[in-house]
């Protein structure tokens, strides 16, 4: 029976932190209008490019700030699953305020791999590198992807914005959608986004000097798979210890469970022998303790 009201105690306790973890993300929505647009994921072909622009006005007007920049979010009207491979999400800052052709510079990029559009309403592409928004600069982003099969569109809702869209897509049996389209063709309407940041605040700010407070903040990339990174910072030293705790408050991992001086700091997580699920991680420091919540995806 005590084993049973400690862990309900426990639970309780991990719901009242997700709370205060969510906080830690703001969530921009650029473009309200609900018409569609059969691009980013036009897989109706086998190979697509899409460069779509959203100003700084865009972005902050929707509640964006400087921070780095989680994941990406569209939302799909009806979703095919096919499996996008050679799939990219390129980010780059700009002061351009149209574009008329696909950026040919170099680009940062922020997701490799694969990828599916699983279901309809906010799906969103969890980025494998985050991009650090600097909040002034135009945001230029793109999706491309390299297919040897073709399926159905996943459209997408959209705004009308004359000049900030360019796609192109076509099979390219032996080509690849993200190096051998050039060209593209400017859009009348861009797909709706979701930015998803972690803003510039407290640890993140500083790489040097004293904290003036303490602090734990969200681990990112999150999602993860399989290694995440986690910063926190303390303004005095003392004997610290970070652990990881499975749904059940079981401890999974100690990270750090030593003295440290006062300082900023960031230690590597990986969870290569973790199944997928939500995990917690607590910094305990003097008389400061703080919990926050992660989710391995694999």
């Amino acid at each position: 029976m005590r084993t049973k009201i400690f862990t309900i105690l426990i639970v309780f306790f991990l719901l009242f932190t997700i709370k205060k973890a969510d906080s830690q993300f703001v969530y921009a929505y650029v473009g309200n209008d609900t018409l569609r647009t059969n691009y980013p994921f036009a897989t109706y072909w086998e190979d697509g490019r899409t460069d779509m622009l959203y100003l700084t006005s865009e972005i902050t007007a929707a509640g964006g700030v400087s921070g780095v920049i989680m994941q990406i979010g569209f939302n799909v009207v009806s979703a095919d699953t096919l499996t996008m491979n050679g799939f990219f999400v390129k980010m780059l800052h700009t002061t351009q305020t149209t574009i008329s052709a696909f950026f040919s510079g170099s680009w940062d990029i922020a997701y490799s791999g694969t990828y599916k559009v699983n279901s309809t309403g906010w799906q969103y592409i969890n980025l494998t590198t985050p991009f650090g928004w600097n909040g002034v600069d135009n945001l230029l982003i793109e999706v491309c992807y390299n297919n040897a099969r073709w399926t159905q569109y996943s459209p997408v809702r959209a705004t009308t914005s004359t000049g900030k869209t360019v796609s192109q897509y076509t099979d390219l049996p032996t080509g690849d959608g993200c190096m051998d389209f050039n060209a593209g063709t400017v859009q009348a309407i861009r797909p709706n986004i979701c930015l998803v940041l972690s803003p510039y605040t407290g640890v993140n700010n500083h790489t040097s000097g004293i904290p003036g407070k303490y602090s734990l903040s969200q681990n990112y990339p999150n999602p993860f798979n399989p290694v995440t990174k986690i910063e926190y910072s303390i303004p005095k030293a003392g004997f610290v210890t970070l652990k990881v705790y499975d749904l059940l408050g079981r401890e999974i991992s100690t990270l750090v469970n030593e003295i440290k001086k006062a300082g900023y700091y960031m230690v590597d997580f990986n969870a290569m022998n973790l199944s997928s699920g939500t995990y917690y991680y607590k910094l305990v420091a003097n008389d400061f303790s703080e919990m926050k919540k992660m989710t391995v995806i694999k």
